[in-house]
């Protein structure tokens, strides 16, 4: 506001200049030039200082403020970097973090199966998996909790029935169905038993 002032103050003081500028060719033209150097010296020299020193004055400010839109510009320019640098300092350490999170729980339930298998290898079937999950990982821990449950079933029929034939039991059926690859051992057990029958009925 207060440089409009200052402009409008020489735009109406430049119509006075003119005004003079015009009388002072006219008093040239007609002879009379100490009068025009009176209206010169006396009038138009300190209004042009006036509107001169008016012009320094806007374009000091003129100056400083573009200095200052410059700095301010730098501030502004200065704080967009940093935000930009904490944010991607901040995206960066949210992907690792998620990728940490990612691995461990695709390690830890890989790590568990692997130590159960190494486990059923060494023939431990009390072995427990304790991960669920409704991925692929979980559908492959449920079968091998499935795998332990009828291995310990097929071994603990075997070891019921071997146990009546020590005892000397030889009214012993097997009732449990040994399934795919395990019905020859329910196979051989009832030829062993009916063997055993035959032998027995013989010696009586």
């Amino acid at each position: 506001p207060e440089s409009q002032k200052k402009l409008a103050q020489i735009i109406d003081t430049q119509t006075e200049r003119d005004q003079m500028i015009e009388e002072i060719i006219s008093l040239s033209k007609s002879h009379n030039s100490g009068k025009a150097s009176l209206l010169i010296t006396n009038s138009f020299e300190p209004s042009s200082a006036a509107a001169g020193s008016i012009a320094t004055e806007l374009e000091q400010a003129a100056i400083k403020r573009a200095n200052q839109f410059y700095t301010d510009g730098k501030t502004e320019s200065a704080k967009i970097y940093t935000v930009l640098f904490l944010f991607t300092l901040i995206t960066l350490s949210a992907i690792v973090a998620a990728c940490i999170f990612i691995t461990r729980n695709l390690t830890r339930p890989i790590k568990e199966l692997e130590l159960v298998t190494t486990a059923l290898a060494s023939g431990k079937l009390d072995t427990e998996v304790t991960y669920r999950s409704g991925d692929e990982l979980g559908v492959l821990a449920e079968n091998v909790r499935s795998l332990i449950h009828t291995l310990n079933l097929y071994i603990n029929d075997i070891s019921d029935v071997l146990k009546k034939m020590a005892d000397k039991d030889m009214t012993v059926t097997i009732n449990m169905d040994y399934t795919n690859s395990f019905s020859p051992i329910r196979s051989s057990m009832e030829t062993i038993l009916h063997s055993l029958n035959l032998t027995l009925n013989q010696v009586q």
